[in-house]
């Protein structure tokens, strides 16, 4: 995959936490193709060059295609795919999609490769539409695949990607005197189980509990976070600072409301940027680790998690020895963006 004009529709604007649509594109636009990054519908026509090889545009789309019929709604999307191109003066090669609410009927485009990556459940928009119509459908676990099956046989779990494995000889190994808990996300989302993390604050009072990411005011007080002297907001770093932020911590945590949002949290982006600091992960149920047991210390139930995380705190320097560490960041870079493209190449070569 080089040498190749690809457009990346995405559900977040570049602007947005990096997540996985912005290292893709990053990683193709290092590997010799010309990468156009299309954000989400803003009402501004305007194209801002990241870099030579790395151009994000906005585009104003028509709304409610999907009620049109199904020729309309393909001539619609053939229409703006060519005002694309022709602004920005070139023929695309590959359309990689991951926003199932734009561009969802591609059965016209049969010049180019069309690849339709689904990486949360609750994107649940036209899929199914999509999914017929791309050549390649990639998931990041399993429930996504075999939902994905059922309507193009060329659809692949290749899970997440990586964007910043750390070197070995780049870990820090000063620490505090008290154990340093970290937590790095989105504080705002639904799927958090805070009645489980506030038992975790109280019965911790020792050690200090980090939260980093986006909360709200509203977050803070209704789960009674000021209440804790040991719990600390951190508030929204920029992706280029989550690397080194998380080697400041001994113990990582994922503390979310598995029974109730399995398929929604059975692979949660985060896990792959806590394993590429070293750290021990004690975690809430989270399906595609389960056949990694070396990796994450996972539990099932609260009780299980609490326990769980007491025996980590009592046994810091066996689950942070340098042996678990290398496992960790060992994993991590095995799945770095720049080999999931290259397993992403082989699959094109094999169903093209």
């Amino acid at each position: 995959m080089t040498n190749k004009n690809i457009l990346i529709i995405s559900t977040e604007g570049w602007d947005h936490v990096f997540v996985s649509k912005h290292h893709y594109a990053q990683a193709l636009s290092k590997m010799d193709n010309r990468v156009f990054f299309l954000n989400p519908n803003t009402g501004k026509k305007k194209i801002r060059r990241i870099s030579p090889t790395l151009t994000v545009i906005n585009n104003t789309q028509v709304r409610g295609i999907r009620f049109l019929p199904k020729i309309f709604c393909q001539l619609i999307f053939l229409f703006e795919l060519w005002r694309i191109e022709r602004v920005l003066n070139v023929k695309l090669d590959i359309i990689w999609t991951f926003d199932p609410s734009r561009f969802f009927d591609l059965g016209l485009l049969k010049s180019k490769v069309k690849i339709f990556h689904l990486v949360d459940w609750n994107q649940n928009f036209q899929r199914n539409t999509l999914a017929k119509t791309a050549d390649l459908c990639l998931t990041t676990s399993d429930y996504l695949c075999e939902e994905l099956k059922n309507f193009n046989v060329n659809t692949f779990n290749i899970g997440h990607g990586c964007n910043f494995p750390i070197k070995k000889n780049e870990i820090k190994t000063t620490r505090k005197k008290n154990i340093q808990v970290g937590y790095v996300g989105n504080l705002d989302i639904s799927y958090i189980d805070w009645a489980l993390l506030r038992k975790l604050f109280n019965d911790h009072q020792d050690k200090t509990f980090n939260l980093v990411g986006p909360i709200s005011s509203q977050t803070i007080h209704k789960n009674g976070l000021d209440e804790f002297e040991n719990c600390h907001t951190k508030g929204r770093v920029s992706s280029a600072e989550i690397s080194s932020i998380l080697q400041d911590f001994d113990i990582l945590i994922l503390a979310y409301k598995a029974n109730e949002y399995a398929k929604q949290l059975a692979n949660p982006h985060k896990v792959l940027e806590y394993l590429a600091s070293g750290n021990v992960i004690v975690s809430t149920y989270t399906a595609e680790y389960e056949k990694h047991p070396e990796l994450i210390e996972m539990t099932k139930t609260q009780e299980e998690f609490l326990n769980r995380f007491e025996l980590v705190a009592k046994n810091l320097s066996i689950y942070n020895s340098s042996e678990n560490r290398e496992k960790r960041i060992s994993f991590a870079q095995g799945n770095s963006y720049e080999k999931k493209i290259d397993e992403v190449d082989e699959l094109l070569k094999k169903i093209m």
